[in-house]
Formats: structure tokens, C-alpha cells, sequence
């Protein structure tokens, strides 16, 4: 065994004191313990541990690590100490009797997990008839249960039944075919190339099948142009709309030039034939161009179709088809699949937390508890002091008012005269006498078993040293009373 630090011992002690029951048996269980197995691994700390029986939580002793039970595996474990270690006979439940409690807790993110058995339940509980027979055998055999025994069962046990097992990840296979080569699964197919994207029919290419339908029957409606070439995307269509509107828009400026230049013409033609009458100058209201819209699919117009150039056909095309590819990508950055570990580690690191502060504020709330509790006992000490001091004031007053009496509350006093005041020699030796003739009184009530229900000394194996010691102190007596009443009769003349 080694010495514990003392900084454990001294952090063991305080947190021991305030709560526990056996504050004696727990702190030397538990520093025993830490000699032997603190540099085999285990660790010492305080947690919040929440009773499956009754529900109540308290704050306890918890001693965790791990067990070897062979060369490449130990069974990690985790040792709760009861507030009532470890024994306690008015408990009403199993966590309230002084039991130690002990869980298997196994790593699950090594892919280590409990194997429910004989000993262990599948929450990772240990049983076992050591732990069964700790309340009833205590008091019987009180140094065959503690912790170090306990830890000897555990390794016991665990060589028999080891209660955990490790299991490797799954990892999900491409399934094998065994068939014919036909039932293969196909490859994904491969980026479609530029040069290989249909082009815009002409109109000359669409009259080719009308003629040949001539032949065979009645004459068909040529197909609408909106339908002869996939649509335009929305940035063609923007420019399409662009190119259209400046299209029509010409036509509609060229004929209302001409239409204006014709009329010019027709009134002077009209000036020369009858030169009296007067050209009325003609008045034009200037009137907001309206924009008429064409809407691309219920346009048949040849030159809207062939506004929207194969360049930019070509160039929105390839960029779909590049982010197309960039999603199917299993590499890419926004994959739901490169994102998930992140998720699952930000989510274990939230629910660390949240105990953690659960465990904060459960502490708070108990030390709000204890601070209460400190303020009421002060508040009722400090009244009580105040009433005293009330008390010692009125005291006082009454007995500066009084020269021969002394009041020692409101209602009883004495004389001054009555006081005795020891001050002769003579009278602290009568004291001194008195004393020792009690002193020997009560040495022979001892010997004889009279003294205070104490069993008798005297046996027949020491008859003769009693029976020398009593008469001793019998011929010692004697004297002692002669001179007290020498000194209390003869010389300060007292009463007997």
C-alpha cells in the first residue's frame, strides 16, 4: 500500500463530513481502497447519482476504473458509496441500507457493449450474493464486507462470465450477382458531351415530313415553331424577350415613317391642283409608345426562335449539366453524408454538456438549500442574543439601584452576607480532605462493583491484590476523617 496524497485525503475528509452517516467507516473504506488500486487506474470523484427505487437524487462518492481479467481485456466499473455506508438499519430501500452500488460501464464508442448475464442486468447493474448478504451478515462479520472484498468478487466473477463483448461496425456490401451477366447492375451513365446536344430545327427541315404526308393522306398543320426546339432557359429568355421587342418594334417605327411621308406627299399633290386652298398644318399628339408582349409560346414568329443564338444554348446547357454533376458527386461539400459526423459529434458534445450544467445547477439549488437553512438558525441566534442583552440591561439597572442585594433575574435575589468566601488556609485544606475522602469512597464502590453499575473487579483470580488494596484505602479513610474533623469541629468550630 502507498500513502494517499494529501490533497486527496484532506478533499476526502471535507466531502465525507457534511453528508454522509459512517463518516468514520466510510473515510477509512475509502482511503484503503485508493492505496491499493489509486495507481492501478481507478479515479475518485463526486456525482449525481438518481435512485431507480424511489427516485431521489443525491450527491455521492463515485469510484470508477477498470478490472483486468486478462491480457488484453479489462472490464471498466463504476462504484457508487450510499450516504448510509455501509450499514444503515432503519433504510426502507436497497439504496438506502449502505449497499455500494456497482454498474459495468463499457465504452459504446469502441464498439464494446454490456452481454446481459447471471450477474449483470442490461442496464449494466451488478448482482450478486456478496452484495445480498452485506445488510444481513454486517454486524455478524463486519470485516468481511468492504470495498477492497468487493472489487475481489467483482474480478472473481468477471473470470467466470466476462459482462461485456465487443462487436465490430457493420459495414454495408455491394451485393454479388451469380447470374448471368445480363442482371448486372449498370454503370452511371457518363457526362454528356457539348458537340453531341441537339440543334434548333431550321424552318426548311420542318417542311420535309409534310410533303412525305402528302403522299399517304390528308395534309397535316405544320408544327408550331415553339415546339420544334427545347425551351430557353431564363436568362435566354429575358434576352429573347430583348431581341423580340426591338424586332417589332422597327416594323411598327418604319410604318409610321412612311405612313407620315404619304400624306405629306398626297397634301402637296392636293396644293397644286387647287392652290387657294390653305394647308392646315397637322397636329400630332404625341401619345406614350405602347409596348405590345409577346409571349414565346404563343408566338410563331421564325425570327424570335432564331433571336436565341447556339452559343448561349450551348453555354446554359453545359452549365446545368456541370451542376448536375457536381450534386451527384458523393465528395462534394454540401453531401448530407460528409456533414453527418459533425452532426453526431456536436451532438454528443451538447448532451455532455447539458448533464454537466444539469449537475451545476442541482448543486446550486442544494447550496441555496444550506445558505437558507444558515440564515434562519443565525436570524433566530441573533434574536435570542438580543432578548439576553434586553434581559442584561434591566439586570443592571436593578442592581446599581440595590446595595445590599443581588438580582439575578426579575424575580430572585440574595444578600451580599450570604456569599462564603474561602480566603483562610484552614478552609481550602478542608476542601482538600473532603475531596480525597470522595476519591477513596468511590475507589472501593469500584473494587466492590457499587460505582455506577460498573461490573465488580474483585475476582478469585486477583482476590488477594483487592483485598490488600481495599484495606489500604479503608486505613487511609480513616485518617482522612480524623482530620476533617479536626480541622472543621476543633479549629473553625463548625457543625458535624
Amino acid at each position: 500500500m502507498t500513502e494517499l496524497p494529501s490533497a486527496v485525503a484532506n478533499w476526502l475528509y471535507n466531502v465525507i463530513q457534511p453528508q454522509y452517516t459512517n463518516k468514520q467507516f466510510t473515510y477509512t473504506h475509502v482511503y484503503q481502497f485508493l492505496q491499493v488500486y489509486l495507481n492501478k487506474g481507478f479515479k475518485i470523484r463526486t456525482s449525481v447519482y438518481t435512485s431507480g427505487n424511489t427516485g431521489h437524487s443525491n450527491l455521492l462518492i463515485n469510484l470508477f476504473g477498470s478490472i483486468e481479467v486478462g491480457q488484453n481485456l479489462n472490464v471498466p466499473v463504476t462504484i457508487w458509496i450510499p450516504l448510509n455506508y455501509p450499514y444503515h438499519a432503519s433504510g426502507h430501500s436497497s439504496d438506502d441500507i449502505g449497499v455500494p452500488i456497482v454498474y459495468i460501464t463499457p465504452d459504446n464508442s469502441k464498439n464494446w457493449f454490456i452481454k446481459p448475464g447471471n450477474n449483470v442486468d442490461t442496464q449494466g447493474k451488478f448482482y450478486h450474493p456478496y452484495l445480498s448478504s452485506w445488510f444481513r451478515e454486517y454486524n455478524n462479520q463486519p470485516s468481511q464486507y468492504n470495498l477492497l472484498r468487493l472489487v475481489s468478487t467483482l474480478h472473481t466473477s468477471f473470470l467466470k462470465d466476462v459482462p461485456i463483448f465487443h462487436q465490430e461496425p457493420l459495414r454495408y456490401m455491394s451485393p454479388v450477382h451469380t447470374g448471368p451477366d445480363n442482371h448486372k447492375i449498370p454503370e452511371k451513365p457518363a457526362k454528356i458531351p457539348i458537340n453531341s446536344l441537339p440543334v434548333p430545327l431550321s424552318h426548311n427541315s420542318l417542311e420535309e415530313p409534310n410533303a412525305s404526308r402528302q403522299n399517304t393522306g390528308p395534309s397535316l398543320p405544320p408544327i408550331p415553331l415553339k415546339y420544334q426546339s427545347p425551351l430557353p432557359l431564363p436568362n435566354e429568355r429575358n434576352a429573347a424577350d430583348a431581341q423580340r421587342d426591338r424586332e417589332i418594334r422597327v416594323p411598327i417605327e418604319n410604318e409610321k415613317r412612311n405612313t407620315h411621308q404619304s400624306n405629306l406627299l398626297s397634301q402637296e399633290r392636293n396644293y397644286r391642283v387647287n392652290p387657294d386652298k390653305t394647308i392646315q398644318p397637322h397636329r400630332y399628339q404625341t401619345r406614350p409608345q405602347e409596348i405590345n408582349t409577346v409571349d414565346l409560346m404563343d408566338n410563331d414568329d421564325i425570327s424570335v426562335t432564331q433571336s436565341v443564338t447556339n452559343q448561349t444554348y450551348h453555354e446554359a446547357l453545359e452549365v446545368l449539366s456541370r451542376n448536375i454533376n457536381e450534386n451527384l458527386v458523393e465528395t462534394s461539400k454540401d453531401n448530407i453524408n460528409s456533414l453527418l459526423p459533425d452532426v453526431n459529434t456536436n451532438s454528443k458534445k451538447i448532451d455532455a454538456l447539458y448533464q454537466q450544467l444539469s449537475h451545476h445547477n442541482q448543486q446550486a439549488c442544494a447550496n441555496g438549500e444550506n445558505l437558507e437553512n444558515h440564515i434562519s438558525y443565525l436570524t433566530n441566534q441573533v434574536s435570542s442574543l438580543a432578548s439576553l442583552n434586553n434581559e442584561l440591561i434591566q439586570l443592571d439597572g436593578l442592581n446599581s439601584q440595590q446595595r445590599n442585594t443581588v438580582s439575578i433575574n426579575s424575580k430572585s435575589n440574595f444578600e451580599l452576607d450570604n456569599l462564603v468566601v474561602p480566603d483562610l488556609a484552614l478552609v481550602n485544606q478542608l476542601y482538600d480532605v473532603a475531596s480525597e475522602i470522595k476519591a477513596t469512597k468511590d475507589s472501593i464502590s469500584l473494587i466492590s462493583g457499587n460505582f455506577q453499575s460498573e461490573s465488580e473487579i474483585i475476582n478469585d483470580s486477583r482476590m488477594d491484590v483487592c483485598v490488600k488494596a481495599v484495606r489500604g484505602l479503608g486505613r487511609e479513610l480513616f485518617w482522612l476523617e480524623v482530620m476533617k474533623r479536626e480541622i472543621a469541629v476543633n479549629s473553625m468550630g463548625l457543625s458535624s
